[in-house]
């Protein structure tokens, strides 16, 4: 082989060498692109499932409040009815209903 020939060897040789140093740099830096735009999408959908957990939450919240609602005034109404109650009548019951109890 000739000495030219030889020469261009060697350099098509370092060219295809920073061909592919430069290849792998692209790849890494795509890579790491990839990386970051995955997790930037991953945020997104955390987010948008907290936010839409949230919004189930406070609906239940509601829910729960509308249902026990009538329960606390049923409640409410009938420990307003025991309170009422006069001592006169109270130990009448009591009396009745120790009298049935002994028996």
């Amino acid at each position: 082989m000739s000495v030219d020939a030889i020469s261009r060897v060697k350099s098509a040789e370092k060219e295809a060498e920073l061909l592919v140093e430069e290849a792998k740099k692209e790849a890494k830096s795509i890579i790491e692109d990839g990386k970051k735009e995955a997790f930037s999408q991953y945020k997104a959908i955390v987010d948008e499932a907290n936010e839409e957990r949230n919004k189930e939450v406070v609906k239940a919240e509601k829910e729960g409040e509308r249902l026990a609602n009538p329960i606390l005034e049923a409640a409410k109404h009938e420990a307003d009815s025991i309170k009422s109650i006069s001592d006169k009548e109270l130990n009448s019951v009591v009396s009745l209903i120790v009298e049935r109890i002994v028996s």
